[in-house]
């Protein structure tokens, strides 16, 4: 089985709400439930979830060294695929 794979543009990387709420979405999180809004939290809802897997893009360069570092951490041991990328004219892209 491969794993799920979330693409978002550059403008979400660098908005941490509108990315937190995609991977959210994308792990078939509850609809109604509340969206993680830092790290700690959407470090808590990837914990309860075996099935994800970790790949972090150099494009969060940008993001201080620690929160890389503790992003790197909550995707250890998972099973999605996050891929960030810059799609001129495209638009951020979820898939």
């Amino acid at each position: 089985m491969t794993a799920r794979t979330v693409t978002l543009g550059a403008a979400a990387a660098a908005n941490e709400t509108t990315w937190f709420a995609a991977l959210f979405h994308a792990c078939d999180a509850d609809p109604e439930s509340p969206v993680p809004k830092n790290l700690d939290a959407l470090a808590d809802f990837l914990g309860e979830r075996t099935r994800l897997r970790k790949v972090v893009s150099p494009d969060l360069s940008h993001w201080p060294r620690e929160r890389r570092i503790l992003l790197c951490r909550v995707f250890l041991g998972a099973r999605v695929d996050l891929q960030l990328h810059s799609s001129p004219g495209a638009g951020d892209q979820l898939t």
